[in-house]
């Protein structure tokens, strides 16, 4: 009889059961349903911020433009951009176009960066020559 318990004993410690495996599927539930937002959240800032620097070089750009022909260019090729300038993985496409307070292109300049793909619900980037710099997400601006 003792033989047989050993052996009861020794069949009984293989595996998992199936209470042991339905935990184990809902902590790693749990767990996805924390982590993988935060994660895309963070991706979202990452390609947020690299559009910013991307926007800042354009404006420099802009500005040594400027330095020389005492006027700032909706046109980026002129800055050694291509015309559909594109950043971030193709998540941002940047334009420069006129300021939105009325100003000519010889006192202000405004880039903007549209996002696209999974970015667009993180909202547009807006950078001026003025030193106006937003996001606009929906129909709420902030500032960045």
């Amino acid at each position: 009889m003792n033989r047989n318990m050993s052996f009861a004993r020794l069949t009984r410690t293989k595996g998992f059961s199936l209470i042991e495996l339905m935990a184990v599927l809902a902590i790693l539930g749990v767990l996805s349903v924390i982590v993988i937002p935060s994660y895309q959240n963070h991706i979202q800032k990452a390609y947020r911020s690299e559009a910013i620097q991307e926007i800042t070089q354009v404006l420099q750009a802009q500005e040594r433009y400027y330095s020389n022909n005492m006027t700032y260019t909706k046109d980026l090729t002129k800055l050694g951009y291509t015309s559909t300038y594109k950043v971030a993985d193709d998540r941002y496409t940047i334009t420069a176009v006129a300021c939105d307070s009325g100003a000519t292109l010889t006192q202000c300049i405004q880039i903007e960066a549209t996002a696209s793909t999974e970015q667009a619900d993180d909202g547009d980037l807006m950078a001026d020559s003025i030193g106006n710099q937003t996001r606009t997400v929906g129909g709420d601006t902030y500032d960045w």
